[in-house]
């Protein structure tokens, strides 16, 4: 359904934020930065302000952050586990009250806007809350759609009684995704239609559904008396109805880089502002007239949620890139841009992490770059993107002494076609050697002879590099970049390797359901490991020491993840560790990493630690604290464990010893 995604328990829009830091290098404005107080949000949805403050839904911690509207400085965080804010996704204020809608919970919380406290939680059965979206309050009445029910359940303002409960065939609601009340009529805006109902009695005026109105997925609605204005996600227009009676005003389309997926309204009583995929367009609602868009990069809006405007203010929540944008309503000036400043890490998917020395390096997977951070205290080092460095769509990274290489799957070559008199863009993978103690690039090896191709997977031992490629394994010189060799034998039965370890004088490629070992001197195949005993089903992570070879293995048919551990001396099968004691401790593994003497295993939302001399379980480490959510990747350096978190956006950094937290990045 668009970008609006029905948000899992736990797992909601993930993103990092951190409120009340200035960006002094993205603001426009030439007044003094306010003095930065800090809290961590991890998924800022829906934002509204009034009376003097701004409240921001974060969807991942649960919570609510509350801002002074005139400096965007921090006055409480509301999470107290009595507040029952469980998935809070859309927000209204009204007088001296805040409502909350929770997704996940299927409930509303009202807040005291004068000291955040908690009023009360409306979650009664009878209330028919079912995954509520949207949420509107005027005067002494607030309605909530219910997007799994196809319901909109009205509440008393006053004690937060139900007063009724929409739901008549003839009101024609489906998915209901926005509400909007002006005077007395409330609008519900459904995929395809828009739903009028008297805000006195419930009751239906009209169902709103013309083919010229151009409704589809309508995700926001907004009206002032005399019109209504849908957005139409899927469209790339807004949708301007005559209030009175339905009937189309215009509808007015995406121009100047602006309505490209529109999917939420402010309105400040004279124009309309209305945010979309990467920018913020105000119109005119005297005759719909694009007034200006704003899409500056320094701006911080990407991909802009939710939008709201008091007084000369327009606030934006940017929740793929973690930011609050407030703009001037009379110029689309920014004010300013809260998130993270200075020690921006932004992290976006990260999908690989490796040690050398003081520093980790994180490979981000969404936004092509590479960022280092010192080890000792989580600060950032530099971020490394350069256009030169050639990262396109990269998928994996080897750390080792002075240089650090990146896989990227998508490189291109432009080639000149002498018989067709054309140049033609030839595909090619590629690999980018960086200088781990500056960042700087060495080089970008992507001679057409490497033969990399759908490279997943790469390592480092000693002078060489290997690269898993879709069918093939190439060598790589790690002093000079050269070429050593392509191995690719029929025999080697290399089958799309998701995973590749060097130890000693072997080699280890994991394929879908299969180990190749290599003799890491001459590339010659050593033994093809694929019995059915060695319990190998799709493996998608592999480590190794200098004794043993563990697997993670995920098997969906039988729910039954395991961990393959092998002999490095001849591959001989050691054993299944999938005992149903374990069961629940593998959930999915994608990544294991090992320092000879134990073994970690990252799955969905935990690390399993595993003793390696007998596979017996040490322990498993799944804290709220340690932000362990969809784990990519993991790797372990002296008394110190990292973990890149592809769902929460964040580097989780554990003592090796006890499992216990170090710090959680974001």
């Amino acid at each position: 359904m668009g970008r609006l995604t029905i948000l899992p328990r736990g797992v909601i829009l993930p993103c990092s934020l951190l409120i009340g830091a200035t960006l002094s290098s993205l603001a426009t404005s030439s007044s003094a930065a306010p003095s930065p107080i800090v809290v961590h949000l991890s998924g800022p949805l829906a934002i509204a302000a009034g009376n003097g403050h701004v409240w921001v839904t974060d969807g991942v911690n649960n919570s609510v952050a509350e801002l002074n509207a005139t400096d965007g400085s921090l006055v409480r965080d509301i999470s107290a586990l009595a507040d029952s804010l469980n998935g809070p996704f859309n927000i209204a204020v009204s007088g001296t009250h805040v409502w909350v809608a929770n997704q996940s919970g299927s409930s509303v919380t009202e807040l005291n806007t004068s000291n955040g406290s908690l009023v009360r939680v409306i979650n009664a059965k009878i209330d028919g809350l079912n995954s509520p979206w949207a949420i509107a309050a005027s005067g002494p009445h607030v309605w909530v759609t219910n997007n799994f029910n196809n319901w909109v359940t009205e509440l008393n303002a006053s004690d937060g009684s139900l007063v009724r409960i929409i739901r008549s065939p003839a009101d024609e609601f489906n998915s209901p995704l926005a509400i909007a009340v002006a005077g007395s009529h409330v609008w519900v805006a459904n995929t395809d239609s828009v739903t009028e109902l008297n805000a006195s009695d419930g009751s239906l005026v009209r169902v709103i559904q013309a083919p010229a109105d151009d409704f589809n997925f309508s995700s926001a609605i907004a009206a002032n008396g005399a019109r209504v204005w849908v957005a139409n996600d899927h469209n790339n227009s807004v949708t301007e109805l005559n209030a009175s009676d339905g009937s189309l005003v215009r509808v007015i389309r995406a121009s100047k880089g602006g309505l490209i997926g529109p999917i939420g309204f402010a309105f400040n009583g004279q124009d309309l502002w209305v945010a979309s995929v990467t920018s913020v367009t105000e119109l005119d609602t005297s005759d719909g007239a694009v007034m200006r868009v704003i899409k500056n990069r320094a701006d911080g809006l990407n991909f802009p949620y939710g939008i709201s405007t008091s007084g000369n203010h327009v606030w934006v929540t940017s929740n793929q890139v973690g930011m609050i944008t407030e703009l001037n309503a009379s110029n689309g000036e920014v004010l300013r841009v809260c998130g993270i400043a200075g020690d921006l890490f932004n992290f976006i998917s990260p999908a690989a992490v490796g040690v050398s020395g003081p520093h980790v390096w994180i490979m981000n997977g969404d936004n092509q770059s590479v960022r280092e951070f010192n080890s000792s205290n989580g600060s950032l080092v530099r971020v490394v993107n350069d256009s030169a460095d050639n990262f396109n769509y990269t998928t994996a990274m080897a750390v080792s002494g002075p240089h650090v290489w990146i896989t990227n799957y998508n490189g291109q070559y432009v080639q000149y076609v002498r018989s067709k008199g054309i140049n033609q863009i030839i595909k090619l993978n590629s690999v980018t050697e960086l200088n781990s103690s500056t960042g700087a690039l060495v080089r970008v090896i992507n001679a057409k002879a490497d033969g990399l191709d759908h490279a997943q997977a790469i390592t480092v031992r000693g002078a060489h590099v290997w690269v898993a490629n879709k069918d093939s394994v190439t060598e790589l010189n790690s002093s000079d970049g050269s070429l050593v060799r392509v191995i690719k034998a029929r025999a080697d039965g290399f089958d799309s390797p998701f995973a590749i370890a060097a130890i000693g004088s072997h080699v280890w490629v994991a394929n879908v359901n299969s180990i190749t070992e290599l003799n890491a001197s001459n590339g010659s195949l050593v033994r093809v490991i694929n019995t059915a005993s060695d319990g190998l089903n799709a493996p998608l992570g592999m480590a190794a020491s200098d004794a043993y070879v563990w697997v993670a293995n995920v098997n969906p048919s039988t729910q039954r993840d395991s961990v393959t551990e092998l002999r490095d001396s001849n591959g001989s099968f050691v054993r299944v560790i999938s005992a149903s004691a374990d069961k629940l401790n593998f959930n999915s593994p994608v990544a294991i990493a090992t320092n000879g003497s134990h073994v970690w295993v990252a799955n969905v939302n935990s690390v399993t630690e595993l003793n390696s001399s007998n596979g017996a379980m040490v322990r498993v480490i799944n804290a709220k604290a340690d932000g362990l959510h969809g784990p990519q990747a993991i790797s372990v350096s002296g008394s110190h464990l990292w973990v890149t978190n592809f769902n929460f956006e964040s580097i989780t950094e554990l003592n090796a010893g006890d499992g216990s937290l170090v710090r959680l990045i974001k």
